[in-house]
């Protein structure tokens, strides 16, 4: 993902961690990659830039559970 400085942010964790969908060895790479909403908490809206925590201990490779990102990239479901 990307943050609201423009910073790429990846996030490594098994499968079923982040979503439901079937996504194992087998899937064919025409559908991959995938769009993943992960669940998060919302910490403060501002402006143009929402701060999250992820949820269920998911960080991304760099070891933030807490970003700040553009409000596109943030859904409430």
């Amino acid at each position: 993902m990307t943050d609201a400085d423009g910073r790429t942010h990846r996030i490594s964790e098994k499968v079923p961690v982040l979503t439901a969908l079937d996504l194992y060895p087998d899937t064919p790479v025409s559908d991959l990659p995938t769009e993943l909403w992960i669940d998060a908490d919302l910490v403060q809206a501002a402006d143009e830039r929402v701060t999250i925590s992820l949820r269920h201990g998911v960080e991304t490779v760099e070891g933030l559970s807490v970003l700040t990102l553009p409000p596109a990239a943030v859904r409430h479901i």
